[in-house]
């Protein structure tokens, strides 16, 4: 779950490549969101907010790798 929201939104501001790479660099980060999201959508109500939550925490990782 997270890596696919991690490849969506890099992709969308940067090449493939530079996203992988990215992708590889914060790998644990990025490991313990997307659990944190499944745990979440098991949750009847929480559920349906993991796409809005999921998309936005990937967007602070992914601009946090590429300032540091």
């Amino acid at each position: 779950l997270g890596y696919g929201l991690f490849e969506g939104v890099a992709q969308r501001r940067m090449s493939v490549p530079e996203s992988r790479l990215l992708r590889q660099r914060r790998r644990t980060e990025i490991l313990l969101v997307g659990a944190v999201l499944a745990a979440a959508a098991v949750v009847p109500i929480a559920n349906l907010l993991v796409p809005v939550l999921g998309t936005a925490a990937m967007t602070h990782l992914l601009h946090r790798g590429k300032a540091g």
